[in-house]
């Protein structure tokens, strides 16, 4: 803006012409050469801080793949091998998986249904002998954690 002013300046006391001409574009070339430094200088910075977080992002992502994994384990192991087993013939549809009707075996449904690894489903419904994967679903959960628990175990 000085540079403008300046070159007005002079320009009017000149009367204009050749030399007002060349004064002018001195002034503007040095104002675009400030313009391109100060571009540089801010390039340059945004470069340094633009490293800087994505190294703090590397640090950030490790931490969450930690406390994924930490995660990962408790789910894997907080049920027992005896009702993993349960849900495990549901996902892989085992066809000899059938309804025994006795205490302990309903017991086992209810509490994986209960805590959201089977769909909605009532004892009630089922008859000795039914094929189980053709009445009980596993929910989402139910199947992450079978295949977070093959996972881990190498299975399948």
């Amino acid at each position: 803006m000085e540079n403008n002013v300046l070159a007005a300046v002079i320009s009017g006391i000149l009367g204009g012409g050749v030399v007002s001409a060349l004064l002018t574009q001195i002034l503007q070339k040095k104002k675009t050469q400030a313009d391109i430094s100060r571009v540089e200088a801010e390039t340059e910075h945004l470069q340094t801080q633009t490293l800087l977080l994505q190294k703090e992002l590397k640090g950030v992502q490790s931490e969450v793949n930690i406390t994924q994994e930490k995660i990962n384990t408790l789910v894997k192991y907080t049920l027992a091998f005896y009702l993993l087993e349960h849900l495990s013939k549901l996902y892989h549809h085992d066809e000899v998986y059938r309804y025994d009707p006795n205490p302990r075996f309903e017991r086992d449904l209810r509490l994986l249904r209960d805590l959201g690894y089977l769909e909605l489903f009532h004892i009630r419904d089922l008859r000795a002998g039914d094929k189980l994967v053709d009445k009980i679903n596993l929910t989402p959960l139910g199947k992450l954690l079978v295949e977070l628990r093959e996972q881990g175990e190498g299975c399948k």
